[in-house]
């Protein structure tokens, strides 16, 4: 059975703003497990 996937425009892109709860010391997500590492590296790589 084939069906139909109808694509449409993307959506237009939007300021997300982010109040983080502690400042970011370490940026590579692998070396630490600090929470807001790992928030801000699914940001960064638009996993959200």
């Amino acid at each position: 059975m084939i069906l139909g996937l109808s694509v449409g425009p993307a959506m237009a892109e939007k300021v997300l703003r982010v109040a983080p709860h502690a400042d970011l010391k370490n940026l590579d997500p692998i070396w630490t497990t600090a929470y807001i590492t790992r928030n801000h590296g699914y940001m960064v790589y638009d996993t959200l």
